[in-house]
């Protein structure tokens, strides 16, 4: 999704296989945000990915579960690439807003 000189990458359940396939398409997928694929998981989000992506922030829709989402290692890899990120267990409902020159991010807990 673009807007003016915002984007966002919404990757649904993605994971490493098709991140591969992306990156191998050649089209640049630098964004500003990036939804991280299935809730976190470390099936997805891999450093080549992340590199290419390069977001500002990131958001990872997650709750409760037993599969422990999100992997340590995602963490672990946007944090060595910068990348701030924004859990829906955590800071809740996530709302992004953008005039596509800038924009906001914002947590809704109930």
């Amino acid at each position: 999704m673009e807007y003016g000189n915002f984007s966002a990458l919404l990757t649904g359940d993605l994971e490493a296989g098709g991140e591969s396939r992306l990156l191998a398409g050649g089209q640049s997928l630098k964004s500003t945000i990036l939804k991280l694929g299935h809730h976190g998981s470390n099936s997805s989000s891999t450093e080549a990915f992340l590199y290419s992506v390069a977001p500002e922030e990131g958001i990872i829709s997650v709750g409760r579960n037993n599969y422990g989402h999100p992997a340590a290692e995602v963490l672990s890899r946007c944090a060595s690439q910068g990348i701030k990120i924004w859990r829906t267990d955590q800071q809740g409902a996530i709302r992004v807003r953008t005039n596509g020159l800038v924009y906001t991010i914002e947590g809704y807990l109930k």
